[in-house]
């Protein structure tokens, strides 16, 4: 059974963590559980890139992961606390992993991944809202049923009246900021949005069209969303600015 990015992740914060603590400090850290005890450790391993990178994991995902890893003797179960010591062949794998698909630049989870959600969220409605106005089309389902990002895109539509001038705009911050990150990611954030004329991928078709891993598209997704937000002090554009205003 081979490895996937969620297995390299939890190897690589198993290696950090160096058997201080269980498979559950895992599990808490990728949820982005914000307590004194994650936040302090993921400080402590030097693991806060991953805080909050896999909210839709569930135990047993992590319970599979680490049966895994064990069956591939990259894991080394420690007495009975429930901690494991990473093997020289696991270190190994887990060197050779992350040449072939290394973590992505800016992408962090603790400085970002809150203020990412809610980035998309808004970006990906307004780039929907736009495309249909564009195309004189009122009948559409909203990418999102968040009533927050709802009422926040239509309160910010209602403020500024010259969509077509917005399209632009937006269209403009994106290319700009797409240009300067990875090929990859930038296609992946691109087939990510819906318009008038295509629905979304989601990172299963996406891994399916690129031949890639499911879980390292969905970590270069958010990869480029986590750009959005580092390049925010040098951006010119003041819709980028508008859509985290206040986050």
């Amino acid at each position: 059974m081979s490895l996937n990015y969620f297995d390299i992740m939890v190897l690589d914060c198993l290696c950090k963590i160096n058997g201080e603590r269980s498979g559950s400090a895992v599990f808490h850290l990728f949820k982005g559980k914000r307590s004194s005890q994650t936040i302090q450790d993921a400080g402590l391993f030097q693991t806060a890139k991953y805080f909050g990178m896999a909210q839709q994991c569930s135990r047993s995902d992590i319970s599979a992961s680490l049966t895994k890893l064990e069956q591939h003797s990259y894991l080394e179960p420690m007495s009975e606390t429930d901690t494991y010591k990473v093997t020289a062949s696991g270190k190994a794998a887990l060197r050779h992993a992350l040449s072939e698909r290394p973590w992505p630049a800016n992408c962090h989870g603790a400085y970002y991944q809150q203020a990412a959600g809610v980035l998309w969220k808004r970006l990906s409605l307004l780039v929907q809202v736009l495309s249909h106005k564009q195309r004189g089309s009122r009948q559409y389902i909203p990418v999102t049923n968040d009533y927050k990002t709802l009422h926040w895109v239509k309160k910010y539509l209602s403020r500024n009246t010259d969509h077509i001038k917005m399209a632009n705009s937006l269209f403009a911050m994106l290319e700009e900021n797409l240009h300067k990150i990875d090929d990859k990611a930038a296609q992946i954030f691109v087939y990510s949005l819906t318009s008038h004329d295509r629905i979304g991928y989601t990172s299963r078709q996406l891994a399916d069209t690129l031949k890639e891993d499911e879980w390292y598209v969905y970590v270069m997704f958010w990869a480029s969303v986590h750009y959005f937000i580092h390049s925010l002090p040098e951006c010119e554009h003041s819709l980028l600015k508008d859509l985290l205003s206040d986050v």
